[in-house]
């Protein structure tokens, strides 16, 4: 899965490039939201495992019905119990590219879509045990957007982003970071 995710980045980063290029409507966004972690059976448990994050993104529209956009999302963090009965605490952030299927609706005040992308998740664990990882994650979602302005729209809606990490005695663990946001975005 790894091999094919650092396949898919290089060509949706070389996508958006020439669509800047020849740009049609270039955005910012900045949201919040809560993430829920799913450790995949991991740890033995976590005790909040819903927490804030905060979301910075860049994107532009091909057309009216498709878009490119690259996100970093931060301030995930989860306090936790390992199999072994230590207390750590996990952070996350993520840094993804994806291409969005827009539905535009109600002349273009009301847009559906949808979200498929690739993207690099930076783990860091402390306590009663220290771990960082880098891993490849995958990304779907789904939203809603409520354009306020004739430049700003109101966005609602939901990520997933996928991703595996290797434990102890080489246990492959597939795992999730769930997004609920709510974000601005301003077009150029």
């Amino acid at each position: 899965m790894r091999k094919i995710v650092y396949r898919l980045i290089p060509l949706l980063l070389l996508l958006s490039t020439s669509i800047l290029a020849e740009r049609s409507g270039p955005y910012l966004g900045a949201g919040v939201g809560f993430t829920n972690y799913d450790d995949g059976g991991r740890l033995l448990s976590v005790s909040e495992n819903t927490q804030e994050s905060l979301r910075l993104y860049a994107g532009a529209y091909i057309n009216d019905y498709l878009s490119v956009e690259a996100d970093y999302s931060a301030i995930m963090k989860y306090n936790a119990t390992t199999m072994s009965g230590g207390a750590v605490s996990e952070e996350f952030s993520v840094f993804s590219v994806a291409v969005l299927a827009h539905y535009p609706i109600d002349e273009y005040r009301l847009d559906l879509y949808a979200k498929f992308g690739a993207g690099q998740l930076f783990w860091k664990e402390s306590g009663s045990e220290n771990h960082s990882d880098n891993s490849a994650t995958m990304l779907f979602g789904l939203g809603f957007g409520y354009r306020i302005l004739e430049m700003m729209t109101l966005n609602i809606g939901y990520d997933l982003y996928r991703f595996s990490m290797n434990g102890k005695y080489d246990q492959e663990y597939d795992m999730s970071l769930g997004m609920s946001y709510l974000k601005v975005e301003v077009q150029f």
